[in-house]
């Protein structure tokens, strides 16, 4: 029941995040779906993972991080978009446990990479 639970939530998640604003000619550079699997096969190395938190925890995280990177954020900085991601998470994280200062870290994590990926690219 909890797993499939897990996968209703997911499912919701990522369908808010695709309904969320995307500039769909970064998607050629970044590939969203590479970055959930990146993301979820790595999510317990990073330095703010809490190992009593599953990736559905820190899913919705990334996912925010990212889509929003590759739609919302334009050229702006993480420090311009920090305030507008902080009023995102609540809509966005569905079942998530991360309140919004532990999911700033994952979220400015997945927000880094595809702008790393972005700049290396162009």
């Amino acid at each position: 029941m909890a797993s499939g639970l897990h996968r209703q939530h997911r499912h919701d998640s990522r369908r808010l995040l695709f309904q969320h604003a995307m500039d769909v000619s970064y998607c050629d550079v970044v590939d969203p779906f590479e970055e959930e699997r990146f993301w979820h096969r790595y999510f317990r190395s990073e330095p703010y993972h809490d190992p009593l938190l599953a990736y559905e925890d820190y899913a919705p995280a990334y996912r925010l991080g990212v889509f929003h990177r590759l739609g919302r954020a334009g050229y702006r900085t993480w420090q311009d978009c920090e305030a507008e991601l902080h009023l995102l998470w609540d809509h966005y994280k569905v079942a998530s446990l991360l309140d919004w200062e532990r999911a700033s870290e994952p979220i400015h994590a997945a927000w880094q990479r595809v702008d790393n990926a972005l700049a290396w690219k162009h």
